[in-house]
């Protein structure tokens, strides 16, 4: 027979051949019915071997629902991923001053906590990824003055991704949101996944992931999904989520590292003050006004109209010569001299052509009663 065939069809062909054999005996048995005393010692003989076929045949079943097991095993999901959001949910900076001895505990601590949680079986391996922006957390521990857990800290991933094969901490840089595109491109990947069977999510501390995580509950993983805690206080839009919650005492931050900075806040200078630029008042006594303009009211101030309408001069030279007397610099420009307005005065340039005033305006009626 050969040891290649399965062992179902093994044991099939066993108990066919046991069967002609008591076939075989019966027929003798009966054939042999005038010595009683041989016949009865051919049965025996035949109980005998039976006992120990039947014996063998039962250790072959054993062995096919033995082999039965292990295949159902491998087919029934056992992977356990952990998707950590390292920009909040941070390692005791204790640890993390350890350097590489603190990052090899932590990755034992971890493990533990999960065992504990959901028990340890031989076929259920464990994958940690924890993304995070290494430079940004170099600077805080900087800021929270541990210089300690910034010289450090290096050592500790080191030490950590040495843990255990399937554990790793990647920076991720510096750019914005980089370390969650990453897990929820991961989140997708492992829920839907047939071999793994539970997905532990590190992140409650962000609140930006309840899309994701509400759109896996509903499709039918929410079974699938466990939170870590990292802060005490999680995003109140995740802890109504109700998912099983795993806490491992001791192994990160309690509470939200907040950055306290001695600066002092930008406060815009009063209106009035002269570091705005503004423009210097403006004087706006008649006879320093240009001609064109003297004959509107001031803003503000009392006037005197002009009741003759025809005064409104239309001469360039006038209005140049009106210019130049309350003026503090002059420049010639080849044919005619300009002077600067005086400071504090206004000058507008009038235009050169003259205009009909259309004294039937309201304007006009107002302006010269």
């Amino acid at each position: 027979m050969s040891t290649s065939e399965p062992l179902s069809l093994r044991l099939e062909k066993r108990l066919n051949a046991f069967h002609e054999d008591l076939k075989a005996e019966i027929a003798r048995v009966i054939s042999m019915e005038s010595d009683p005393e041989q016949a009865a010692q051919l049965v025996e003989d035949s109980l005998l071997r039976d006992k120990a076929r039947i014996s063998e045949l039962e250790g072959q079943c054993n062995a096919l629902e033995a082999e039965r097991d292990l295949l159902k095993e491998g087919h029934h999901p056992r992977h356990i991923v952990v998707l950590i959001d390292g920009d909040g949910v941070i390692f005791e900076l204790d640890r993390i001053a350890q350097g590489h001895a603190g990052g090899m505990q932590a990755g034992k601590d971890l493990s533990a906590g999960l065992e504990k949680h959901f028990g340890s079986t031989p076929h259920r391996p464990l994958s940690v990824y924890l993304f995070f922006n290494k430079k940004g957390l170099y600077d805080t521990f900087g800021k929270l003055g541990r210089p300690d857990a910034q010289e450090n800290l290096e050592g500790f991933v080191v030490g950590f991704n040495e843990a255990a094969t399937g554990y790793m901490i990647v920076d991720v840089g510096r750019n914005k949101e980089a370390a969650d595109a990453k897990i929820k491109v991961l989140l997708e990947k492992e829920v839907t996944s047939p071999q793994t069977e539970f997905i532990v999510f590190g992140g409650c501390h962000d609140g930006g992931y309840i899309s994701n995580l509400n759109t896996h509950i509903t499709r039918g993983f929410g079974p699938k999904l466990h939170l870590l805690q990292g802060y005490d206080k999680p995003a109140w839009v995740i802890k109504n989520l109700n998912l099983p919650l795993i806490q491992i005492p001791g192994l990160f931050v309690k509470e939200k590292i907040d950055i306290v900075t001695g600066a002092t806040p930008f406060v815009s200078p009063a209106p009035n003050s002269g570091g705005l630029g503004l423009l210097p008042p403006v004087d706006l006594d008649e006879d320093t006004l240009s001609p064109s303009l003297s004959r509107f009211p001031a803003v503000g101030l009392p006037s005197t109209p002009s009741h003759n309408p025809q005064s409104r001069p239309t001469s360039m030279a006038s209005h140049r010569r009106n210019m130049s007397s309350s003026s503090g610099v002059s420049f010639n420009t080849g044919s005619s001299t300009y002077s600067t307005p005086a400071r504090g005065d206004i000058s507008l340039q009038p235009s050169p052509i003259p205009r009909k005033i259309d004294l039937s305006r309201e304007l006009w009626k107002r302006t010269y009663p």
